[in-house]
């Protein structure tokens, strides 16, 4: 309590709070008052005493270890010089040192000597890289932001580097990848910045699905409509949940968690047959055996009435889904059969008996060919194609449909990608990742132009997986996008995001 009254006092004193914080705050300790800083001399006296006395006995240690050893070594080479002699008697002063230095190197502080005279010294364990006070909103800041960040990778035999990852949101990976192709025309890797791999951030990923499912879902319009985000909102009087999941991130997930083990809660009741929660399924006939089935056929039993609710809440009928699929799968089948049409060249055959002409493509050349023949040939029509018009939408039925069961519908759904891609992050699964960075591509694509941008890094991280990487830097791109920190099966959560090394600002 003196040593705080004196600095209040000092503060108080001055006149001048910011002023004086400012200069704490840079370590500068000055000021015009004499008194005050006599004041401020008594306060900083021996601050730093048991960092002196530490520096002292680690130094005195190893400076007497060090003689020890050069004692050793000495002695040895005596040793060596007279051991034919019958008088030889250093075995015991050999074995007394090596005694000496074995007991003095316990007690020695392990794994690297301090130096405090600017020596350079081997550091085993893990130091912060410090602050690098640059903006990345300006270009060359943006610059020296990579140039500093590539000072770090490791480098290979060959004079060249080893690639790493890089993650940030997605205007920190567009303004990295817009310095790298900048300076793509340099003439070392250094200056080319190569061994960068940027990828977008799975948290930044998360908040950006997340914001997403809020813009679609939660309006402050919705109030007095029931079963609606923002009237369970208030129903169960969570406060702390926003329109902007940027701002709250946390508490927008957890109350979403909730909302969604209530629907899927209430679906699976709906779909197994329960009145009650005390009552029993009516539509799915449990095994009479299920406290004695091991973990494999329980698992076995639920997965299967987590079909039954997929199918029914998730993947519903529709006949636009249903043509489409059919037209795909048939699309596969005509391949298949053409694969097996083809000549030992890898050539179409021309179908008219008899007919040596062969194709490179099955294109209208091959059909104006075989209509040409007396008779000619007959041709199956193509199954409907898949293309990249806009289907025709038929008009809807003029019955009113269930708004409340369409919106829920919708909800669960989008909280089945949200989730699976939270539980993907957390175990680690990088394939299931990217799997979800598929459906995160197409979610933002449907949103428009908000998330165009986030459509196109996901896209661009498909093609540094399939296409720009190499196979080792590509498995790596997949499989080490995440860390488990604490040594047990979960959480994991993202290294680059959470425990970086460097933090601009």
């Amino acid at each position: 309590m003196g040593a705080a009254a004196a600095v209040m006092g000092v503060l108080l004193k001055s006149k001048a709070v910011e002023a004086t914080l400012c200069r704490f705050n840079k370590l500068k300790l000055t000021n015009s008052n004499q008194d005050i800083l006599n004041t401020l001399d008594v306060l900083g006296e021996n601050h730093n005493i048991h960092l002196i006395n530490t520096r002292e006995r680690i130094t005195k240690e190893n400076r007497d270890l060090h003689l020890l050893e050069e004692k050793q070594t000495s002695l040895c080479e005596m040793h060596a010089m007279h051991e034919s002699s019958s008088a030889c008697n250093c075995n015991q002063e050999m074995a007394s040192v090596r005694k000496q230095v074995y007991e003095l190197q316990k007690s020695t502080h392990p794994g690297f000597v301090i130096s405090f005279d600017n020596l350079d010294f081997q550091m085993q364990r893990k130091s912060s890289l410090g602050i690098v006070f640059k903006n990345e909103n300006v270009n060359e800041d943006m610059m020296s932001i990579m140039q500093q960040f590539h000072s770090y990778l490791p480098k290979t035999g060959d004079g060249g580097v080893d690639g790493q990852l890089f993650s940030g949101d997605q205007l920190t990976v567009e303004r990295a990848v817009n310095v790298i192709s900048s300076v793509a025309n340099g003439f070392s890797p250094q200056d080319r910045l190569e061994g960068i791999n940027l990828q977008l951030g799975d948290w930044h990923a998360a908040v950006k699905v997340l914001s997403l499912i809020y813009s679609r879902f939660f309006s402050g319009k919705s109030d007095t409509d029931i079963c609606t985000l923002f009237s369970d909102r208030t129903l169960i009087n969570r406060r702390n949940v926003t329109g902007d999941p940027h701002s709250s991130y946390r508490a927008n997930r957890d109350f979403l968690f909730i909302i969604f083990k209530s629907r899927v809660i209430a679906a699976a009741m709906k779909v197994l047959g329960f009145v009650d929660k005390s009552g029993t399924p009516t539509n799915y006939s449990l095994p009479a055996n299920m406290e004695s089935m091991n973990k494999a056929e329980k698992l076995h039993c639920l997965h299967e009435i987590s079909e039954k609710l997929v199918d029914e809440f998730v993947f519903q009928p529709s006949s636009e889904v249903d043509g489409l699929i059919d037209g795909v799968l048939t699309e596969q089948d005509k391949d298949f059969l053409e694969q097996q049409e083809l000549t030992p060249n890898g050539r179409f055959q021309c179908r008219f008996p008899g007919c040596d002409r062969s194709f490179k493509y099955n294109g209208k050349c091959r059909r104006t060919h075989e209509l040409s023949h007396d008779p000619p040939v007959e041709i199956a029509e193509d199954p409907a194609q898949v293309t990249t018009s806009t289907p025709t939408v038929p008009l809807k039925d003029t019955k009113k449909g269930d708004d409340t069961f369409d919106y829920n519908c919708a909800l669960i759904t989008d909280c089945f990608l949200f989730f699976n891609f939270l539980d993907a992050i957390k175990e680690g699964d990088g394939a299931r990742i990217m799997r979800q960075y598929k459906y995160i591509m197409l979610y933002c694509k449907a949103d428009g132009s908000h998330s165009t941008k986030y459509s196109l890094e996901c896209l661009y991280q498909f093609f540094l997986v399939h296409a720009l990487l190499s196979p080792r830097d590509s498995e790596r791109f997949i499989w080490n996008r995440s860390v488990n920190n604490t040594g047990k099966r979960a959480p994991i959560s993202h290294l680059t995001k959470t425990q970086s090394m460097v933090t601009t600002s």
